[in-house]
C-alpha cells in the first residue's frame, strides 16, 4: 500500500468521481480504493464534505489563470467539464463554504484585469460564478443523460456561455471610479 496523505486522498477521490460520479462517491468507496478502513481517512480529513472541498479546490486549480475575463470563464468551464459532476461538486462546496473558493478569486482577478470598476467587481464576480456553475451543471447533466440514452428535447434556446458572460459584463462600468 502506498503512503497515504491528503494529496493522495484527493487524487484517488478525484479518480473515483470521474469513474462513478458524485452520487456514488462515499468514504467507504474511497477507503476501499486505497485499501484501508474508512476510519483511516479521518486522520487526514474531518469529514466527507472537507474531502469534497479539497477535491473542488483541485478541480478549480486546474483552470490556471487566463489573460482576460472571457478566457478565464472558459478555462474554469473546461476545468469543471474535465471531471464528471465537476460543476455540481464545486457549486456544492462553495455553497457550504468548504472549498472551490478559488473560482471566485480567479474571476475577481480577471474582472479587475478587465477594468471592471471596484464598486461592481463583487457583483460581477458573483454573477459570473453563478452563470458559470449553473450553465456548466446543465451542460454536464445533459451530456450524462445523452450517454445513457435519454433524448433531450429542445425546451427553448440555450445561450452560449460566451453570450451570458457578455450580458453580465457588458452592463457594468469599466475604468476608474469617479
Amino acid at each position: 500500500m502506498a503512503v497515504m496523505d491528503v494529496d493522495r486522498l484527493v487524487v484517488v477521490t478525484l479518480g473515483l468521481l470521474d469513474r462513478r460520479g458524485l452520487p456514488d462517491l462515499s468514504m467507504r468507496a474511497v477507503a476501499s480504493e486505497l485499501g484501508v478502513q474508512p476510519s483511516a481517512l479521518y486522520w487526514h480529513v474531518r469529514s466527507k464534505q472537507e474531502l469534497l472541498g479539497l477535491v473542488a479546490d483541485r478541480i478549480v486549480d486546474g483552470a490556471g489563470e487566463a489573460a482576460c475575463l472571457d478566457e478565464q470563464v472558459m478555462a474554469l468551464r473546461d476545468a469543471l467539464l474535465a471531471h464528471r459532476d465537476g460543476a455540481e461538486l464545486v457549486a456544492s462546496s462553495i455553497a457550504l463554504g468548504m472549498g472551490g473558493g478559488g473560482l471566485r478569486a480567479k474571476l475577481a482577478l480577471a474582472a479587475e484585469r478587465a477594468g471592471i470598476r471596484q464598486s461592481h467587481r463583487r457583483s460581477v464576480t458573483e454573477a459570473l460564478a453563478l452563470v458559470l456553475l449553473g450553465h456548466t451543471q446543465l451542460e454536464q447533466q445533459r451530456a450524462q443523460a445523452k450517454e445513457i440514452g435519454i433524448e433531450m428535447g429542445e425546451d427553448g434556446p440555450h445561450p452560449d456561455l460566451d453570450d451570458l458572460v457578455q450580458l453580465v459584463t457588458g452592463s457594468v462600468g469599466r475604468g476608474s471610479e469617479t
